[in-house]
């Protein structure tokens, strides 16, 4: 299945040495799996706390872009930080 593949190590040939480092993509797919949550979570508040649906939305929405360039960013950083890395 599809979650099998996802979860499943990739096979690296002896060419390639592992460095400790994410890729650039793994980084992308983390952020956005982590805004869909993250999403998810300021609409139902924003729902709970205003009342309104659509004023939920505009925020869950609106909140969506920017916190999932901020994670990338920030996600990026911290591959360069060794704290607590085994290498």
């Amino acid at each position: 299945m599809f979650l099998d593949q996802l979860f499943k190590p990739a096979e690296v040939s002896e060419a390639v040495i592992f460095t400790g480092k994410d890729r650039p993509i793994r980084s992308l797919v983390k952020a956005i799996s982590w805004r869909v949550t993250g999403t998810i979570d300021t609409i139902i508040l924003s729902w709970f706390f205003t009342g309104s649906i659509g004023t939920a939305l505009s925020i869950g929405l609106t909140e969506v872009a920017t916190k999932m360039l901020l994670y990338y960013v920030h996600e990026r950083a911290w591959n360069r930080v060794h704290l607590g890395r085994v290498m």
